[in-house]
This record gives C-alpha cells, structure tokens and sequence, in this order.
C-alpha cells in the first residue's frame, strides 16, 4: 500500500477535511481527493460517506490510518536510524540562548560540535528567557541554554557548568582613581541587563545579600550594549568573565575583585517534554552534558 497515501489519510483525519488537509500538506484540494480514490481502490473499501456536501470519514478509514501512523512511525524510526549510520552527514540543530551563554559558551560548543560534524547544519538564537520558552514549545528550537531557569512543567532541564560573573568598570571611570571598595563600587551607577534574566536575577541576589537592593540606572538588552556603555565611563556592572575577557586584555573594560565575587549562577539546558529527539540533538547533548545526557534524553522522551 502506497506510504503516501496513507500519510494524507491520517492527514485529512486529524485535519477534518480535505481543503484543511491540503494546506497541512501543501498540495492542491484535487490531488487529496486523488490520493483518497487511489487508496480507496488499493484497499478495496469505502473510507468516505457523502452526508450532505461532505465526506465523512468511515470505521475502516480510521483504523487504516491508525496502521497508517504505525507505519510513518517505523520509517521515521528508519530515518533516524540511518542518520546514525551514516555517521551524522546530514542533519539540522537549532540551539537558543540567553544572551550570557549566547556569547560565550553556546558558540564554543557548536563550533566544537562542527569540526566533528561539519555536514550538520547549525544555527543558534539569541532571546530573552520568556522568548526561548516560546519558542521551545512552538518547536521553533531544539535546546535552550538559559541561566537559571525556573522549574516548568512542560519543560526539562539539567545544569551545565556555572557561570562566572565578574565587576567591570570602564578605564575613565572614578573607580581608577583609587581602592575600590564594594561600597565605594556600589556608589557607581548600575548598568543591568533586563529583567527576568539569570545574570539580572543573579546580581540582584548578592546586591540584597548585602543590604544594598539593586537600582539600575540603566536596563539593556544585550551584553555587547553594556559593554559598550561600561567602556565609555556610563557605569558599572557584573558581566560572564568569558564574554569581557578581550576587553580586559584590551583595557577598554576593568575587573577588580570585590567580596562575593566571582558569582557563579547556575546554567541549564533545556528541552521540550515529549518531543522526540534526533541523532542529531542527541549527539550534541552527549558533548555539552556528558554522562548526563541519557537520563536528560529519556525525560525529555518520557
């Protein structure tokens, strides 16, 4: 029995017509009604009733669409299967980040993972934690890598290494001028990445640990505009040690040490409950978790 067949069957069953079919499967109305008599004469048995102007679907269509999915099923399975012996020649892995990771560590595992499998199409998004939800439950991502994420129950997470957050101040700054201390630092104008963020939720912690509750005098999006607003004298801030690294070598940015620092916020992957998980995806998650990868795997197939 044709496979193309039965997938437009199971497409115009769980669609509930043929036109919504159709664009499901982005093919014209007719050439939905032709697979339908097509499989109709393979099968030997009515899978349509007429009431009134529409087709209704009979007993024995939805049982072979049923063996139908079985089928589609077996062959993805086969697909993934392949893919594994070929050895990862092909492929798509899609990875979001928050802007921390975004910068420094995100782009060092994918690079790593390209030189081990350079046929693999890679891409990463760099979004808000609000964002990257979204976009894992639309299955516009595969993974997220997000600092600090609260627990949810749709989706699943596992630390990585944490994060290494350092004071920076730019070389015009006060601060050069003399000792800093952590309360002379605190003087300084804040400079805070937007709410909601790890790296945010992480300063906001030690800042109230201290009795001293964050007042930001500026809110910015991106690490690269705090940067550059910490190099020209705006303000202060605590920024991933991996991301200003050139920029202290540089000398356009100033790290100090101060109490409580370095802060080391966790990070964590995460993925989608139930979504099934390429070769791909996999492969990538045994090189950024390691041993933990196949329990992560498992919950996230459960």
């Amino acid at each position: 029995m044709d496979l193309d067949h039965l997938r437009v069957l199971v497409a115009v069953l769980e669609s509930g017509t043929f036109t919504a079919a159709a664009a499901r499967l982005k093919l014209s109305q007719p050439a939905v009604s032709q697979h339908m008599a097509a499989l109709e004469r393979e099968a030997g048995i009515p899978l349509f009733e007429r009431a009134g102007r529409l087709r209704v679907p009979t007993p024995a269509a939805h049982e072979l669409a049923e063996s139908g999915r079985v089928a589609i099923a077996a062959l993805e399975e086969a697909d993934r299967r392949a893919a594994q012996l070929r050895g990862l020649r092909a492929g798509r892995l899609v990875v979001g980040a928050t802007d921390g990771p975004g910068v420094h560590l995100v782009p060092a595992a994918l690079g790593a993972f390209a030189e081990s499998y350079p046929d693999v199409e890679l891409r990463m998004d760099i979004a808000s934690r609000a964002e990257l939800l979204r976009r894992l439950r639309e299955r516009q991502v595969d993974l997220a890598v997000i600092g600090e994420l609260p627990p949810e129950e749709d989706i699943v997470s596992s630390p990585l290494q944490p994060d290494r957050l350092v004071p920076v101040w730019g070389p015009e700054s006060p601060l050069v001028a003399g000792r800093v201390t952590l309360e002379r630092w605190l003087q300084e104008p804040f400079i805070a990445t937007e709410r909601g963020s790890g790296t945010r939720e992480a300063v906001e912690r030690w800042a109230a640990e201290r009795g001293s509750p964050l007042r930001p005098s500026m809110e910015l999006s991106t690490m690269e505009a705090i940067k550059s607003c910490v190099a020209q004298g705006l303000g202060v801030s605590v920024l991933p040690e991996d991301a200003v690294d050139m920029e202290i070598e540089q000398g356009t940015i100033i790290s100090g040490r101060l109490p409580g620092f370095p802060l080391r916020p966790r990070l964590d992957v995460a993925a989608l409950r139930g979504r099934r998980l390429t070769q791909v995806v996999d492969t990538f998650l045994q090189e950024l978790l390691g041993p933990k990868a196949r329990a992560f795997a498992a919950a996230v197939e459960s």
